[in-house]
């Protein structure tokens, strides 16, 4: 919120951007919940990176936004105009990261395994923020920047402004885009030159199926093949702990059968 107030120079903005981001994530849960889809650590990290997307997303509706009333436009017209400007691109934006992580879902084995919650989070994630963006997001801009300028209130006239974006941002910018658009023929030559380098690469690095894990723990299940007391058990689990005490750091014993959460001897 902090870098949005910076970046953007106004309050208003970044709450109604965090708005829309709270709703999102809700309906996100709900289609979690009617999806039989688990929280766990592979779907909230893919929560999470769609979460950077859906930020995106809303700054790009907001600022447009923004900037037709800077033009004059009214309040409802500005909406109007500065959303469907913006439809398509965001539509395309969106399907095109959806097409990256949709096949995920379809790996099998372990890696499917594993990439399946994500690639779902990811997806839903965006669409739900694309809809959000252009059906909720300049309804609340209409709501709360009419609510300013009736109530003419301090939350309305708070404005911050950032030197670094005014002046080392936005002149590297202009500086960069003015150096391509004047020096074509290298820029195009860059481009050209970047494709078969990236194929070259592609062939150059190395590929494995799943990363490497240092393995730094030893899990092994004993099966005596007979009834033994849990007492004589522990002890014998406790002589083969005291063969290996010069190799190992830690030791963790289970002794029982465990029922979930529950050991029972």
């Amino acid at each position: 919120c902090i870098v949005a107030v910076l970046f953007l120079g106004d309050v208003k903005s970044p709450f109604i951007i965090g708005l829309s981001m709270v709703v999102s994530i809700v309906i996100c849960f709900l289609f979690f919940y009617l999806f039989r889809m688990s929280l766990n650590i592979i779907s909230l990290s893919g929560l999470i990176l769609a979460l950077g997307m859906m930020i995106d997303s809303s700054i790009i509706v907001t600022e447009n936004i923004s900037q037709y009333r800077e033009r004059g436009y009214s309040l409802r017209r500005a909406c109007v105009a500065g959303t469907g400007e913006v439809v398509t691109p965001m539509l395309s934006s969106s399907l095109t990261t959806v097409a990256v992580f949709v096949p995920l879902i379809f790996m099998s084995g372990i890696a499917g395994a594993l990439f399946y919650d994500q690639a779902f989070s990811v997806t839903v994630g965006l669409l739900v923020s694309y809809f959000t963006g252009i059906m909720l997001l300049p309804v609340l801009y209409m709501l709360v920047y009419r609510t300013g300028l009736r109530g003419r209130s301090w939350f309305s006239r708070i404005r911050i402004n950032n030197p670094l974006k005014e002046h080392t941002l936005d002149r590297f910018y202009d500086v960069g885009i003015d150096w391509v658009f004047s020096h074509k023929t290298v820029s195009i030559i860059f481009c050209v030159v970047s494709i078969p380098l990236c194929v070259f690469l592609f062939y150059s690095i190395a590929k494995e199926r799943m990363p490497q894990i240092d393995q730094n723990e030893l899990i092994v299940h004993v099966e005596w093949n007979e009834n033994i007391h849990v007492d004589e058990n522990r002890h014998r689990v406790n002589v083969l702990f005291g063969q290996l005490l010069d190799k190992t750091v830690e030791q963790t014993a289970a002794i029982g059968q465990q029922d979930y959460l529950l050991n029972r001897e």
